[in-house]
């Protein structure tokens, strides 16, 4: 992935991945927040109105003792 950083991001999140509202009720991360507009991984917009990206605070990820490629691919498989 690059260094694309999503402008909708707050000081001390991570933005965990995007998602549509079934994915993001699945979430049991306590901090997760809905953004407005979702971005590839290379900074470009999306086409799916459907999705929206979600940022979670990084201590809460570090809390966790996961790796955050780890959950995210957890979450893929889960949402399929």
């Amino acid at each position: 992935m690059n260094n694309f950083t999503h402008p909708e991001i707050k000081e001390g999140e991570i933005l965990f991945t995007n998602s549509n509202q079934k994915g993001f009720d699945m979430m049991d991360w306590k901090s997760k927040r809905k953004g407005l507009v979702a971005f590839d991984g290379n900074g470009l917009l999306t086409n799916n109105d459907d999705w929206f990206p979600v940022f979670i605070k990084k201590d809460e990820l570090e809390r966790s003792g996961k790796l955050l490629e780890d959950i995210r691919r957890e979450f893929r498989i889960l949402i399929k």
